[in-house]
């Protein structure tokens, strides 16, 4: 079952997803559940393994520590292998020309580039 919701068709299990109040109550949610999950790293004991893992918040200082890493490092990795938009030039499948016969034109208004600045 499929339902239209700002002209986008999505299925209804994913209907909440476009509800700005169901997202922000969903983010609210899962912040409160963060807070209780941190605030029983203080009363739950632990057997712990490792030298500063019984120090309360380890896991939620440890997980973000290594989550930031991971994004910085994503990021960073990007502009090492990041390729030029013609990189494989005339060999790439979007160099061809498309047939102006086969394509589905919409019309839209002519924009002018020159004055948009």
């Amino acid at each position: 079952m499929a339902i239209v919701m700002n002209g986008k068709k999505i299925t209804a299990a994913f209907a909440w997803v476009e509800s700005p109040t169901a997202v922000h109550m969903a983010i609210k949610i899962l912040a409160g559940l963060c807070a209780l999950l941190f605030l029983l790293d203080i009363i739950i004991h632990r057997h712990t393994y490792v030298p500063g893992e019984g120090m309360w918040g380890f896991y939620t200082f440890t997980g973000f520590f290594a989550f930031t890493l991971i994004v910085l490092g994503a990021k960073q990795l990007r502009s090492w292998i990041l390729r030029d938009e013609n990189y494989y030039g005339e060999q790439s499948v979007d160099s061809e020309e498309y047939p102006t016969s086969q394509l589905d034109i919409q019309n839209e208004p002519a924009v002018d580039r020159e004055n948009d600045q």
